[in-house]
């Protein structure tokens, strides 16, 4: 019996200052793995909406609930995936028509680096004043913010 008090007592204790904290959304994220399932609500109760199959694809985590994420994409789909599927790091999607130029500085009179087309994805390196440091297939170089998804048009990162 005093066993089991002592065991309540610490049970108590350990979890006093440990209390969760709302996390802030909405916060760009990753997938983290080769295969996620995307599902109809935050539990392995409810069904799979579709399967990312694109390790490091980027998401915007919108909602939280317990140890799930809602999440959108860049094609406005919405769904949940629980937390241990995705990841805080950055990447993007060159999201506009035709192929957009990469240049070595965030000017466009700057030396073109590289060219990417619709769909590179590419990890994101900083941004600022509107243009953002990406690379892509080893290539790095600066390109303007609003060619991408995955990221806020006038967003600051480091």
């Amino acid at each position: 019996m005093k066993l089991f008090f002592i065991f309540v007592i610490l049970a108590l204790t350990s979890s006093l200052g440990h209390s969760a904290s709302p996390i802030k959304t909405p916060y760009y994220a990753s997938i983290k793995v080769d295969e996620a399932n995307v599902r109809t609500g935050p539990s392995i109760k409810y069904p799979i909406q579709w399967v990312y199959q694109k390790e490091r694809w980027p998401v915007k985590v919108v909602a939280t609930f317990e140890g799930w994420r809602k999440i959108t994409d860049q094609f406005g789909d919405a769904g949940w995936i629980h937390e241990t599927l995705i990841n805080r790091r950055r990447n993007v999607v060159v999201n506009s028509r035709g192929v957009q130029e990469v240049y070595r500085l965030p000017i466009t009179t700057s030396n073109v680096q590289f060219i990417a087309e619709k769909g590179v994805l590419a990890k994101l390196i900083s941004c600022k004043s509107n243009w953002c440091k990406i690379k892509a297939s080893g290539n790095k170089g600066w390109i303007q913010s609003a060619h991408l998804w995955g990221v806020d048009e006038d967003e600051v990162y480091e």
